[in-house]
């Protein structure tokens, strides 16, 4: 069960999230079973995840393989592609909203920033995300549209392969001018189809075809080495969390295992 405070989120926030989780099915998204609300907080029941944060596996890793973040991103892709079919945003990609199940899949989570009922041609303006992860039309407030996903998950994939997002920098100013300025560098040890495909989503402005700053495409789907084709049937991931039941905690913090339940009193 998720629970959020009331006073933490605006009116527009929490019916937006909860239509979102009513009608989204997908099997690399976390499922809204139930929701319900008390007078100063609200209560998702939801698939309980437990193989813990993508973000807990790279602050504990450092970083992962080449084909161990493929998979990863294949996953995201689809689960993105879907959203956008159905016409979300999802507008917060970030190793922290992406959970793995006990058998290694991921599930998009946190659906608060999102943005609904918007078409290829709709722009949004609302300034939303997460630092190192917003693009920066979304920065800028020049609006922004489905595509600001492909750059999230392009500053993920980096992420992913090296440990930290391409602009980091702990103030965080000095990370969004980076982010506006600087161009993107990668360590020596990442492969050309890497690089390729990190650009290609980096700067990107067109789904149909993803495009390098030098004009070069990079068709997703079909990219050699960097394939989407992955269903849970057809690939095994490559890595499985250490889960012994469907109780079991022990990959979150206790920070969020430990709290007071819906309608009972306690300290807020």
């Amino acid at each position: 069960m998720k629970i959020i405070r009331k006073d933490t989120l605006k009116k527009k926030e929490q019916t937006r999230a909860e239509r979102i989780l009513e009608v989204v099915n997908h099997p690399f998204i976390v499922q809204l079973h139930y929701a319900f609300q008390t007078a100063n907080r609200l209560c998702f029941v939801m698939d309980f995840i437990n193989g813990g944060e993508l973000f807990s596996y790279i602050t504990r890793e450092k970083h992962f393989s080449e084909p161990r973040a493929r998979f990863y991103a294949a996953e995201i892709i689809l689960a993105l592609e879907y959203l956008h079919k159905m016409n979300i945003i999802y507008r917060d990609l970030k190793p922290e909203n992406i959970l793995l199940d006990e058998k290694g899949h991921i599930r998009l989570t946190d659906f608060g920033h999102s943005k609904d009922d918007q078409s290829d041609d709709d722009r949004a303006f609302s300034m939303v995300g997460s630092p190192y992860y917003m693009a920066p039309e979304i920065l800028l407030k020049q609006g922004h549209g489905k595509e600001a996903d492909w750059w999230s998950l392009g500053i993920l994939i980096y992420e992913m392969l090296v440990g930290l997002p391409p602009f980091y920098q702990e103030n965080t100013k000095k990370a969004y001018e980076a982010l506006l300025t600087q161009p993107i560098e990668f360590p020596s040890n990442i492969s050309s189809e890497a690089r390729r495909m990190v650009r290609g989503l980096i700067w990107s402005r067109r789904r149909e075809t993803l495009r390098t700053r030098d004009g070069e495409g990079v068709d997703v789907e079909n990219n050699i080495h960097w394939e989407v084709e992955v269903t849970i049937e057809k690939e095994e991931p490559p890595f499985k969390p250490r889960v012994r039941d469907i109780t079991d905690v022990k990959n979150f913090s206790p920070n969020f295992t430990v709290t007071v339940m819906c309608g009972m009193r306690g300290r807020n």
